[in-house]
């Protein structure tokens, strides 16, 4: 008797469509940085196999995306700098990532993107007005208001934080906390 041997080849069908490996993605990058920096790696899954799980990541067009102009995604997940990060103007973005496999048809989901803008301490102080005067009789006490100046710092949290400070003088005195 002779007793047949078969060999039984099984191909992926492509019926997975990528998962992103996080519920959203979340990048936080400091302003000013050159263009061309990579300030993420966006990263997903499939579970079919060989070219059916290749995965590439694109900005999702009529997405209401604003990042397109100051981020770059490539097509391996890189998130890269590509115009000015100014967290004054612009304190995050939000956008729409699609990750899309390799099969044919491919299969795709979406996922959002929240990119924060750090603050780096770039800006000055400005005082709100350029030049402050103010008159004084000869005969006022010791800690008399004579006049409060008032300047601002666009940047956020300590970076933003004014302190006063007058030049070494004998007859006045300033308060660095608020410029009295």
């Amino acid at each position: 008797t002779v007793t047949p041997t078969f060999t039984l080849l099984v191909g992926d069908v492509n019926d997975n469509a990528p998962e992103p490996t996080v519920p959203t993605f979340t990048v936080a990058a400091l302003e000013n940085r050159p263009l061309g920096t990579q300030i993420g790696m966006l990263q997903g899954t499939d579970r079919d196999k060989d070219a059916n799980a290749a995965i590439t990541f694109a900005f999702v067009a009529n997405s209401s995306c604003t990042a397109a102009q100051a981020l770059q995604l490539h097509p391996n997940g890189s998130l890269t700098v590509q115009g000015p990060l100014d967290r004054e103007t612009t304190a995050a973005y939000a956008c729409v990532v699609r990750l899309t496999d390799g099969g044919h048809p491919a299969l795709h989901t979406d996922q959002w993107l929240q990119v924060q803008i750090l603050d780096e301490n770039d800006n000055d102080p400005r005082y709100d007005r350029p030049v402050y005067s103010a008159a004084v009789r000869e005969d006022s006490g010791f800690g008399t208001l004579v006049v409060r100046t008032v300047a601002n710092d666009s940047d956020a949290g300590l970076n933003g934080q004014v302190y006063y400070e007058l030049q070494p003088n004998v007859y006045f005195a300033m308060n660095q906390a608020n410029g009295a």
